[in-house]
């Protein structure tokens, strides 16, 4: 197994900068995820990374060898694309073995990869159908299979379920997540979805224009966002944001006014803010629970109501029109147009200055 090493890596197309001077280190064995938008750049640095895109300026080195100026058949990775890109008129068998005749493997060896490749998703009853035979799911698990059998020193995967169904898309992923358990080798994987880089990271690469937003563990990202803009990005249903205001405090944490005048005491130090002019609130649904609106300080009007079975979210209109989503039981009976009270766990919120930068509570909740 190899570490990856990206160091001021750029790229550019015309004079649109796609990539900016990246630079990251990823552990030998890790299971990194790169998450973003659309456009931020994910798959242009899979892509450098693979040697299907070529690097402006920087280096990359897989282990201890550089590979930015090797092509692709000389990184020892392997990739798995989108949309499959298997050869419809070969079996299975061939499309998984076909890398390895190319590279000289001896036949027997092949034999044996494929079989074990086979055997470990669950594909040996179609080692002999051709992909026009195949569900997408199969589809899609050969196209791992084929990754697997190269015993690569680099997994590279580049939005490898977003072609499947919901249902097929957790299969896969579960298989992938234990997949990664039994041959531990390094895997980078390209998603725009949070959820998969939830389930599936040890780290997660936030990206945004070209440039790393945030590097951490899932809940590191969730619970501690460097700045708005990974807080609005990770998390289901979007962090609630609120303009705020800070009002004196005399125990050491901020404590700030809304808009409809009332006021939060929060857990974040106030010593660690800084330029306090324009700070923003920010709210999980989690950490806004329905209550009694006959005793609650906050309170608003129910307009939607998200039934989800084991929670339920609730779309509330404070008086002044800013609109929070809360969260309530599973059985919860508030119905759309109801007066509902919230109940804020202001300990756990975040705070973000006028440079969008976050500060958090002292101890995460």
């Amino acid at each position: 197994m190899s570490g990856v090493t990206l160091t001021n890596v750029s790229k550019a197309y015309g004079a649109v900068q796609v990539i900016d001077r990246l630079s990251l280190d990823i552990e030998s064995g890790e299971f990194i995820v790169f998450l973003g938008p659309s456009g931020c750049g994910k798959s242009t640095l899979l892509r450098m990374i693979a040697g299907l895109e070529t690097v402006d300026s920087g280096e990359i080195h897989i282990g201890t060898r550089r590979v930015d100026p090797l092509p692709p058949g000389a990184r020892g990775i392997a990739m798995v694309f989108q949309h499959y890109a298997l050869y419809p008129h070969m079996t299975v068998r061939e499309n998984m073995a076909f890398g390895l005749r190319n590279a000289g493997v001896a036949s027997d060896e092949i034999d044996r990869r494929t079989q074990a490749a086979a055997e470990s998703l669950e594909i040996g009853a179609l080692l002999d159908r051709k992909p026009g035979q195949l569900s997408g799911g199969q589809r899609q698990r050969v196209a791992i299979a084929r990754a697997i059998v190269k015993e690569p020193e680099l997994f590279l995967l580049d939005e490898p379920l977003s072609n499947l169904d919901a249902a097929l898309r957790v299969r896969t992923r579960l298989e992938l997540a234990q997949l990664h358990q039994r041959l531990r080798t390094t895997t980078i994987f390209v998603t725009h979805d949070q959820v998969e880089a939830m389930t599936l990271a040890d780290r997660i690469v936030v990206l945004n224009a070209g440039g790393i937003e945030q590097i951490g563990t899932p809940m590191d990202i969730y619970l501690r966002p460097r700045t708005r803009f990974v807080a609005t990005f990770v998390g289901s249903p979007t962090i609630n944001l609120l303009p705020a205001t800070l009002s004196p405090a005399s125990n050491g944490v901020a404590r700030v006014r809304l808009p409809d005048g009332s006021e939060l005491e929060t857990g974040v130090p106030t010593a660690a803010l800084g330029d306090t002019s324009e700070l923003t609130l920010g709210l999980r649904a989690e950490c806004v629970r329905i209550a009694d609106p006959q005793s609650a300080r906050l309170r608003g009007t129910a307009r939607v109501v998200e039934r989800l079975g084991e929670r339920t979210l609730v779309h509330v209109a404070l008086p002044d029109g800013t609109m929070l989503v809360a969260e309530d039981s599973g059985v919860s009976q508030v119905r759309a147009g109801d007066a509902v009270g919230l109940a804020v766990e202001g300990g756990a919120a975040h705070l973000f200055d006028r440079d969008g930068i976050g500060h958090h509570p002292a101890a995460a909740h």
